[in-house]
């Protein structure tokens, strides 16, 4: 007995399960050829829907870009005429999508009931009648490659505007590109020709047709129709390649005028800081920005002036190393302003501080108040950033995006005689990518803009002279200049500032032989490099300690100054000629 409820269940079972998966039962295309060239097409869509995919309707995608041999353009005219659902009227929206519209059919507000629905769209297309020396030719794909849903049964019917012989006939099914065809001739007369499949298309499977048929029974594009054809092709690419090329030249007519730095002087070397600026000023002005080295170096030059140490703790077999600053004197009377602002920053809620990202807060305070002290004293006098004009090819840039897009929507109301809204929904952006093109040109213009002031010019000199004295290596070349005399006061006094310039192993290569000195005689160290404390001396290794003090403290400073983040005819085949796209449910 259960043996029979069960087989009863599953007979029942099955064929309700087989029911309810969504697909297309048939689809039918009515094609009309208009003397014009123009195509009137009906395609009707009877599909299954079970509310999984269709819940408030389907959509149907279609090309209105492509490329049509023998006619000058790729620009295919489109109209949805008419739009109906089991007989009645049916509420659609045309959205643009890449290379086409969208046909979404339905309501947001209702829902489709379970079940079969008849679906018809009513459109009328232009340009997709290929015109040759001795044929006319229709390709056109009937269905569309992109649908979701399998087809039990596609169907087309092409129609002549007047009795004709069809000179050439092939059809293709199956995905984009195949050359097989599952699909055969059902009917033929003097004025149509109509196909069906001869077995089911699966989702993004298709059938395209392509038929021709003598001369003149479709009248060729006049010159006024090929006119309008390179209008609508070619003038809004016209517009934006002289867009292009006329934001461009305000680019390099605005460089030659203001942006071109003026010309290097002569670099002589010198011996001490330029007008005695600090570390941080000298590389904010050479670099022309603050980063986390300008800030490792004023951290180096504050130790050096015995305001910090700077300690590193072991962190153990199974931790990293751990750093912090310690305060060690409150007087700033020797402090450049950029490096009291960061002193201030840094201590203002204690003595200590850690480099650890949970005061990210802290040192990006302390970091932005010692920027704006530079930027303050040395940003307007040395470089002028000449922010006014790139922000005024940024409004260029716009206003010539907003232009070229409303002569394309013009152009696609001309040519297609269709509303504002509706041609903006069918027009190509393409020739949009265009001004693209200059978005690197937009986003470089504000540095290279930029440029240094004559005063600032003469400074960048005179801190590259400075920058060269620190950066040789043979102490013969200065002899004859009176160099000042190379102790380990002096090495230690400009290490921030050879941190700053990026040379502080070759200023560390300099002294060598009092390195040597001092490490075989603790006596003769001083308090030289005391502003750091370390699990091991920098005695044991002052020339590896010099090269990978700027760029392990500027490590730290950046970890600690970011905040945390989280992150989680033959030839052809399917898919090919006019028409085509896809659809599904909504």
């Amino acid at each position: 007995m259960l043996r029979l409820v069960i087989a009863a269940f599953v007979a029942v079972a099955l064929p309700a399960a087989a029911h309810a998966e969504e697909r297309i039962g048939r689809y039918s295309s009515d094609v009309r050829v208009e003397k014009d060239g123009a195509l009137d097409v009906t395609e009707t869509i009877e599909v299954n829907a079970e509310g999984v995919a269709i819940r408030h309707g389907i959509y149907r995608d279609f090309p209105t870009t492509r490329r049509v041999m023998g006619q000058p353009g790729s620009h295919v005219g489109f109209k949805v005429l008419d739009v109906h659902r089991d007989g009645q009227a049916e509420p659609f929206a045309i959205e643009g999508i890449k290379g086409g519209v969208r046909i979404r059919v339905g309501s947001a507000d209702s829902d489709v009931a379970p079940g079969a629905h008849r679906y018809v769209i009513h459109y009328r297309t232009t340009r997709e009648i290929g015109h040759f020396d001795d044929f006319d030719e229709l390709y056109w794909n009937a269905t569309g490659n992109e649908w979701a849903f399998p087809i039990d049964r596609a169907e087309v019917t092409i129609t002549l505007p007047s009795p004709a012989r069809f000179t050439r006939k092939a059809s293709y099914t199956g995905p984009a590109g195949a050359t097989g065809s599952m699909a055969r001739i059902m009917s033929e007369d003097s004025t149509a020709i109509s196909f069906a499949t001869t077995a089911p298309l699966g989702p993004r499977e298709g059938m395209t047709v392509a038929v021709g048929w003598p001369k003149d029974v479709v009248d060729a594009p006049s010159a006024s129709s090929r006119m309008m054809a390179q209008i609508a092709d070619w003038l809004p690419w016209l517009l934006g390649a002289g867009g292009l090329v006329w934001l461009l030249a305000y680019y390099g007519r605005t460089w030659l005028r203001i942006g071109r730095d003026p010309r290097k002087g002569t670099v002589v070397p010198l011996f001490s800081p330029p007008d005695n600026l600090s570390p941080a000023a000298l590389r904010y002005i050479l670099k022309r920005s603050f980063d986390d080295r300008t800030v490792a170096a004023a951290l180096v030059a504050l130790g050096v002036k015995g305001n910090v140490r700077l300690v590193e703790e072991d962190g153990g077999f199974f931790g990293s190393d751990k750093k912090r600053i310690d305060k060690t004197s409150d007087d700033t009377t020797g402090l450049a302003k950029d490096e009291a602002r960061l002193f201030h920053g840094l201590f203002i809620g204690g003595d200590t501080v850690e480099l650890e990202q949970e005061n990210h807060s802290l040192f990006s305070s302390a970091r932005d108040d010692a920027e704006e002290a530079l930027k303050a004293e040395f940003g307007e006098r040395y470089y002028k950033p000449n922010l006014g004009p790139s922000m005024m090819g940024c409004a260029r840039l716009v206003l010539l995006a907003a232009g070229l897009l409303l002569a394309i929507v013009l152009v696609e109301m001309l040519v297609d005689g269709v509303g504002p809204v509706m041609a903006f929904q069918l027009s190509s952006k393409a020739p949009l990518t265009l001004l693209a093109l200059a978005l690197p040109v937009v986003a470089l213009a504000f540095f290279l803009l930029g440029a240094p002031t004559r005063e600032g010019r003469a400074m960048m000199d005179r801190i590259e002279g400075f920058k060269h004295y620190l950066s040789v290596t043979e102490r013969e070349r200065f002899d004859r200049m009176q160099a000042p005399e190379e102790t380990l006061t002096l090495f230690e006094k400009y290490l921030p500032y050879a941190i700053a310039l990026d040379v502080e192993t070759r200023w560390a290569d300099r002294f060598q032989s009092q390195i040597a000195a001092a490490m075989a005689s603790p006596a003769a160290q001083g308090s030289t490099l005391g502003w750091y404390s370390g699990h091991s001396s920098p005695w044991n290794d002052v020339g590896g300690f010099t090269s990978s003090i700027g760029d392990s403290l500027a490590s730290s400073i950046g970890t600690a100054s970011s905040s945390p983040s989280s992150g989680s005819g033959g030839g052809g085949s399917s898919g090919g000629g006019g028409g085509g796209g896809g659809g599904g449910g909504w």
